[in-house]
């Protein structure tokens, strides 16, 4: 083995190691060493990069109107790579910040109606070192929800009651549509009731009566529209099914 010796200047030195092996590979390695002066302090050496903490609040029913918040914290100044990832996991939005704290906002498109669970991806990266934590959410681009669907039966007479609920943030005026149908695709009952100015938060319960005569599996579909005159769907439809015997 053999000892060399390397003269170091003040402040930081590279020190390159170069091997050759019998067939002529080269393999190197090299070493960051800082020299300090008579009376310096001793230098902040490089640390492990750390995140701290994340935050993605809320965690559920994000919408075009309502953002999600993405937080974190590292324990030193880095620079941050936090992506969003969708159920297709395809990246949807890539965020880059620098400092000790990240902070940033997203709400997906108005148009485009991909709910589901999607995924944050925090990066920490200062030079080689790279932090890294994952935290999910749910999107949910609509402003209303049904929150129930239930059906009552009373020797022929059939109730169904659907719940709905205004996400926010603005009033809206939903028209609530139940369609039943039977095992053929015939529409038995069509009922509609028109909400004026539901409030951010309230949730209301409507429900519509009909008579069956025939045996059978039958269909309910429940929709939430602007109105008759615009069809624009408020909320994802619900679906549930009931038999007569």
């Amino acid at each position: 083995m053999k000892n060399y010796e390397v003269k170091l200047e003040y402040g930081d030195n590279i020190i390159r190691i170069e091997a050759q092996d019998a067939a002529g590979n080269v393999t190197y390695k090299e070493y960051k060493v800082y020299r300090k002066q008579q009376g310096e302090e001793d230098p902040v050496l490089d640390q492990e990069v750390i995140i701290t903490n994340t935050s993605v609040t809320p965690d559920s029913d994000i919408s075009s109107e309502r953002p999600v918040n993405i937080r974190a914290e590292a324990n030193q100044e880095v620079t941050w790579e936090v992506s969003i990832i969708d159920p297709n996991n395809e990246t949807v939005k890539v965020f880059n910040q620098t400092g000790t704290a990240f902070d940033a906002s997203w709400s997906p498109d108005e148009f485009k109606k991909l709910n589901g669970e999607y995924k944050v991806v925090f990066k920490a990266i200062k030079e080689e070192n790279i932090a890294t934590k994952e935290a999910t959410f749910t999107v949910y681009n609509y402003p209303i929800k049904i929150r129930n669907v239930e059906v009552i039966k009373r020797e022929g007479y059939i109730a169904v009651e659907a719940a709905m609920e205004n996400l926010g943030p603005s009033p809206q005026n939903p028209m609530l549509v139940i369609q039943v149908t039977d095992d053929n695709g015939y529409v038995v009952n069509i009922s509609t009731v028109q909400m004026d100015n539901l409030q951010a938060g309230q949730v209301v319960k409507l429900s519509s009566g009909f008579g069956v005569k025939e045996n059978g599996t039958y269909n309910v579909d429940v929709y939430v529209w602007s109105g008759w005159d615009d069809t624009t769907s408020l909320s994802s439809p619900q679906s549930t099914t009931f038999v007569i015997e």
